[in-house]
């Protein structure tokens, strides 16, 4: 019902004012030192139709009052404050809950592409490389559930140095696995330290790559699908999953990158340097600082460098035909991008907008694995799962293995992923894995256990949950700021995809399940009188659906039990 109230209030701006007018409004929660239900603020909307702020909320308030639905409305300087018909709202509400209209969105026809994740395949993920898939995964849900048609790529960098470095260490070994594919790559790269002539070894099977030796491309394939399936599975099991598979190697002499060496050339930016390599000069261009002035685009020999792929490739993303073209970087590669995007806007072509992310840290310290160095995703998950596996059996020592096992997979999954996105992307996440797997708290497990809760009261129940009663029961404190909260999901979603921070989501879902747990503190359920029982169970149900959706777009599944 908001949704149409909203509608409406934006009909009346586009009456009065004009469209442009219109499209500055937004609706807030009344601050609670005021009266009402929402708050409109006129600022953006009084400069469009060039009106004094406080003229146009008196004279909106005045529309508005004729609204079905709206009990009361307050101009109080340039706000406009609404109260809602509780009964008739409540009725509604919980309507277009069932109906699914207030948790979820139409198809809008526009094509969203987001490219993330995109690891080395050559060896399992880490932590900080989770960050940038659970990331991107989550804002391609978000844009998902505002009825975009989401297209999810995933670069796969199947020809380099470090690629060929790890098929010369896999040659012989018919029987590999994936999880072989680390201490390969270690003692590779260290033996490539230590003996120039191996590294030479790394050189000469990509020029044979690049030169289109099929039985060398066949080595490629075979140990980079290996990987790729095997970082897939790990990232799978955060619920992470992917459209496309675009491969570097399919842009090697992409005829898309001829017009940018063309206009390079007549800039000036397109040298050769003492050492043969063709190198892009980016002074010529205008960049103002001497780190990283020079881009190297191709080595000596004449063998392509990762830079040529790339500006191959995000042309090729920009000629898909996208209302929004996104990708997920880590902020260490800022300067690298900064760099692409000069040299492509430079010679006309579009670039995506770009998700920074930071660091993760553990506040356990490190974690051993076999590299030393780094905290393998598959063994943090590992982890999370026991951890989530012991608090599961303590408190309920009647489940079967195989049943602790499926709830603590689905925990553990949602404590990582609540945990990394509930900080801004632009900060560090500080992981404390043994505070996110508590049922208490600003945790992901609360939010699932605030929805088991609400399945757990309505199987008390028993049988469907009753018809909202004609006459609805006068609504109480909690039961009123629950129904409110809930009405935010939408704008919930609408924010933190305009903004790409799902944090924002994260303090909303929060907030939502505080808000159900503060009604059920205060209202007897099951056992009230037969109108308020049957209002109550629906808020319940309702809230249920509303939560779930929520957690849905965070990427989070919500348990049989907990």
């Amino acid at each position: 019902m908001l949704g149409e109230i909203k509608q409406q209030i934006a009909q009346i701006v586009t009456r009065e004012h004009s469209a442009e007018a219109a499209g500055e409004l937004s609706f807030r929660p009344v601050p609670a030192t005021a009266t009402g239900d929402i708050a409109i603020p006129v600022f953006g909307v009084a400069r469009k139709a060039g009106i004094d702020p406080k003229t146009l909320a008196s004279s909106l308030a005045g529309h508005i009052r004729a609204l079905p639905g709206v009990a009361e409305v307050l101009a109080a300087g340039p706000y406009v404050n609404l109260s809602f018909d509780r009964a008739v709202f409540a009725r509604r509400f919980i309507a277009d809950v069932a109906a699914g209209e207030a948790t979820a969105l139409k198809p809008s026809g526009s094509r969203v592409l987001i490219e993330h994740t995109s690891i080395n395949p050559n060896a399992s993920p880490h932590v900080g490389r989770g960050r940038n898939a659970i990331i991107g995964d989550t804002i391609a849900r978000l844009h998902r559930f505002l009825g975009h048609h989401t297209e999810v790529h995933y670069y796969v960098n199947d020809i380099g140095k470090q690629i060929a470095l790890l098929v010369y260490a896999c040659r012989g070994h018919e029987d590999l696995q994936f999880n072989d594919l680390l201490d390969q790559y270690v003692a590779i790269s260290q033996q490539a330290k230590d003996d120039p002539a191996v590294e030479q070894i790394a050189f000469d099977l990509l020029n044979q790559f690049e030169q289109g030796d099929a039985a060398v491309r066949d080595e490629f394939r075979r140990v980079v699908d290996l990987c790729v399936n095997g970082q897939v599975s790990i990232l799978g099991r955060l619920g992470i999953t992917y459209d496309i598979f675009d491969r570097e190697s399919n842009f090697l002499d992409d005829p898309r990158l001829q017009p940018v060496i063309e206009k390079l050339i007549d800039q000036g930016a397109l040298i050769t340097d003492e050492h043969g390599r063709q190198v892009i000069d980016l002074l010529q261009l205008g960049f103002t600082r001497e780190e990283g002035r020079y881009v190297v685009l191709s080595r000596a020999n004449g063998t392509s460098m990762y830079v040529a792929r790339d500006l191959a490739y995000t042309i090729h993303k920009s000629e898909i035909s996208a209302a929004a073209n996104l990708s997920v970087l880590g902020e260490d590669h800022r300067l690298y991008q900064e760099q692409l995007d000069l040299i492509l806007r430079w010679c006309g072509f579009a670039t995506p907008d770009v998700i920074y992310y930071s660091f993760v840290l553990l506040k356990q310290g490190k974690m051993s694995t076999r590299q030393g160095n780094v905290v393998l995703l598959s063994d943090f998950i590992d982890l999370a799962r026991d951890n989530a596996a012991a608090r599961i059996r303590d408190a309920n020592p009647g489940l079967s293995d195989d049943e602790i096992r499926e709830l603590a997979d689905t925990v553990a999954a949602g404590a990582v992923r609540y945990g990394i996105l509930s900080v801004s992307p632009t900060k560090n996440v500080i992981f404390d894995l043994e505070e996110s797997l508590r049922f208490e708290g600003n945790t992901g497990p609360y939010l699932q256990y605030s929805c088991t809760r609400i399945a757990s009261i309505l199987a008390k129940h028993g049988g469907a949950v009753p018809a909202v009663p004609a006459s609805v029961p006068e609504l109480n404190a909690s039961e009123w700021a629950l129904i409110m909260a809930m009405t935010r999901l939408q704008d919930e979603v609408r924010t933190a995809a305009s903004s790409r921070n799902p944090s924002s989501l994260c303090a909303y879902g929060f907030e939502l399940a505080r808000a159900f747990n503060r009604f059920y503190h205060d209202s007897d359920v099951l056992d009230a009188p037969a109108a308020e029982r049957a209002m109550r169970l629906n808020i319940c149900a309702a809230t249920g659906t509303v939560l779930s959706a929520c957690l849905d777009v965070l990427g989070m599944q919500v348990p049989r039990r907990m």
